[in-house]
């Protein structure tokens, strides 16, 4: 499974949409463009930075530096990290115990830098295209989950035959 598949099938199958039914470059396009066109908008996720975290838990900024943090739930490209509320919540009932900095993977968003890469273009380029609505937030740095990027340059390229036929 190519990259570009993996990517593809993450998208459908996080919106709990369908893959396309053949594998022919033409049907995989057309089955792509209904599903982007006729998908639900999604919310986006918002994170909570380390002031905001700081504040949510009640404690000041300096007082992270004396308590591990948990594990952060996404990071957004260039080393920008999240945390959901219901985290902070946990981490301040459990920051007396040792447990507290466990944790689960952190969601890994692509930010603006990671997306003009993945296009080959320059950061500055990438401010002049309209891009989706972001996956998640952290502060005012958006983020996007790889399969949403994918998807978009795919339906914004009108499918190029050559990616179409890793699909």
């Amino acid at each position: 499974m190519t990259d570009t598949t993996a990517h593809l099938s993450s998208y459908l199958q996080r919106r709990g949409l369908a893959g396309p039914t053949s594998n022919d470059a033409a049907a995989v396009a057309a089955h792509l463009r209904s599903v982007i066109a006729d998908a639900l908008p999604r919310e986006t996720i918002e994170y909570l930075t380390v002031t905001k975290a700081a504040e949510h838990a009640g404690v000041k900024r300096s007082a992270f530096q004396w308590h591990p943090l948990p594990r952060p739930d996404a990071t957004f490209g260039e080393g920008f990290e999240g945390w959901l509320p219901e985290t902070i919540e946990w981490w301040g009932a459990e920051r007396g115990n040792d447990g507290a900095v466990l944790g689960g993977e952190p969601i890994e968003y692509w930010g603006p830098f990671d997306v003009a890469n993945y296009l080959a273009i320059d950061r500055t380029t990438l401010a002049r295209y309209r891009m989706p609505a972001p996956d998640g937030r952290v502060g005012r740095r958006s983020g996007w989950l790889p399969g949403t990027i994918v998807a978009w340059n795919l339906v914004r390229e009108s499918i190029k035959d050559p990616i179409a036929e890793q699909i």
